[in-house]
Formats: C-alpha cells, sequence, structure tokens
C-alpha cells in the first residue's frame, strides 16, 4: 500500500523513512508550511523552558543561558529536537498538559519563571495553569504554520494508487479534508489523535482511525496493525504532480487504537505540525 505523508517538513522525511523501513510506499506531498515569527530574545534567565514541537525549538531565539537550564518538552520528538539544539537538561512529557504542569510546580522554586516557546496559535492553557500556582509565565510565539495552495499540491488531490493518509494534526486534517471533499477519494486515513480525526468527521467512504496516544509512534504502530505492506520495494515521492481519486466501497465507519473504546473525545493534539488550537 502506498500511504500520503502530510505532515510539514522536514519531519515529513523521517515518518516516510519509517514507513519505508515498515515494508510501506510513500508519497511526501505536505499540506501546511511552518513560518518562524519574529520575536524579541529571552531577557535573563528563566527556571525552566517548555518546548510545544519541535517547530518551537528550530525556530526560537536560544536564550543566553548554559545548557544546564531545565527543558521541558511536549514529546519525545521534540526532546530529540531539543537535544540537537544543545540542551542537556530534557524532560519530556509525553504530550499530558497536567503532568507537565505539576512537574514544574514539584520542581521549580515558588514564583520562579518559565518560558514557553510555542505556535501563534498555541493553546494558554498551560500558561494559565502555571500562572494560577504562582508562576510567572512568558508565552513566546516563535512561528506559524499556513496551508499550502491547493495548485502545489494537486487539483485532484491524490495519485494514483494512494491507498491512505497519515495525518499528523488538526490542521493538517482541516486541510486534507478540504482535498478530498473536491477529488471524491475513498479509503483510509490514520490520525495522530481523536481530535485530527473529528476534523475528518462525516467524509463519505472513508475509514478514520486514530493513535492510542498522540505520538507518531502510536501513530505509525495503528497503521502497522491495519493496514497491508507493499510487495513491493517502497518508494518516496517528494512530487507535486497532479494526483488523481481511488475510488473503494464508500462507508463512513471510525476506529480507534487496537483494543481502545471507540469514543469521540478530541485530545490535545500535539503534533510537530501544529500544537493545540486556541481555547
Amino acid at each position: 500500500m502506498t500511504l500520503w505523508v502530510t505532515r510539514s517538513a522536514p519531519d515529513n522525511l523521517a515518518t516516510a523513512r519509517r514507513l519505508r523501513e515498515m515494508g510501506y510506499g510513500s508519497i511526501v506531498v505536505p499540506v501546511l508550511r511552518t513560518r518562524p515569527l519574529a520575536h524579541d530574545p529571552v531577557q535573563g534567565r528563566p527556571d525552566a523552558i517548555v518546548f510545544t514541537s519541535a517547530h518551537a525549538v528550530r525556530h526560537h531565539r536560544r536564550p543566553a543561558v548554559n545548557d544546564t537550564i531545565a527543558v521541558f518538552a511536549a514529546s519525545d520528538g521534540v526532546a530529540c529536537a531539543a537535544r540537537a539544539a544543545g540542551y542537556a537538561n530534557i524532560t519530556s512529557t509525553g504530550g499530558d498538559e497536567e503532568i507537565l504542569a505539576g512537574l514544574l510546580a514539584h520542581v521549580l522554586p515558588p514564583g520562579g519563571r518559565v518560558v514557553e516557546f510555542c505556535a501563534s496559535r498555541t493553546s494558554r492553557t498551560l500558561s494559565r495553569s502555571l500562572s494560577n500556582r504562582g508562576f510567572h509565565v512568558d508565552h513566546v510565539p516563535v512561528y506559524d504554520a499556513a496551508p499550502v495552495d491547493p495548485p502545489e499540491i494537486g487539483d485532484a488531490g491524490f495519485s494514483a494508487g494512494v491507498g491512505g493518509i497519515v495525518i499528523h494534526s488538526c490542521a493538517g486534517a482541516l486541510a486534507v479534508r478540504q482535498i478530498v471533499e473536491q477529488s471524491g477519494w475513498r479509503g483510509r486515513i490514520w490520525c495522530i489523535s481523536p481530535a485530527s480525526a473529528l476534523c475528518l468527521d462525516g467524509l463519505d467512504g472513508v475509514t478514520l482511525s486514530w493513535a492510542a496516544e498522540p505520538t507518531e509512534r502510536a501513530l505509525l504502530a495503528l497503521v502497522e496493525y491495519e493496514a497491508l505492506p507493499t510487495r513491493w520495494r517502497a518508494r518516496s515521492a517528494t512530487h507535486r504532480a497532479l494526483l488523481k481519486p481511488v475510488r473503494v466501497p464508500k462507508n463512513k465507519t471510525r476506529r480507534g487504537p487496537p483494543g481502545a473504546a471507540n469514543d469521540t473525545s478530541p485530545w490535545g493534539d500535539y503534533d510537530d505540525d501544529r500544537p493545540p488550537p486556541a481555547a
């Protein structure tokens, strides 16, 4: 099976490589692009830094602090990006804001200062939670994510042979929804969270599944559980050729992860393409 990897660069290439190792073909055509935002450098030394995504790590202006400052990352992938940027004291909280807020309250001094590097539309839920606990929080947007123009993706939406789509964010899901509606494509879409799956709810002939937790590891495990690998050597294409719809029998079923209830409760969507929607 050939899958369409929709997440933004450069992480889409890593996803395509992992799919290739699993035996799947892939077409790498992002539906979002990230853009850095101008922001003032952080003054002084904060007690902790929070990164909501790997893009926040890439686009932030690093404070003039040493490598031992406490860094908290929204996921293991974000932690890896922070480590590559030179930070050494990093804790990953697996996308759970309650755990993150509780951990910060436990390890930081009363009235401590936290800098949150994030996207322009990142929810202020964490900032408010920390402020309510007596911390001083600098909420610093350092990038935003914008949809790629449809002509850059392909007017029809899909290349012949694409049997499934991999979604990494709510913003990506909304962009894909528009393309699916225009093209009439039918098939299976794997989403990183119920929140992103809800953005695609109601599409005719599309089966939705979401990962057991909002991480790429869980997302690709779900793909491996439900999809058939190709018999041929997997290939990754980065072109933007005109894409044709693939027709399969119509249905409107949704599935959660193996062994999980098929509820539709929205989870936080902590993918690198876009943090949670603004509250």
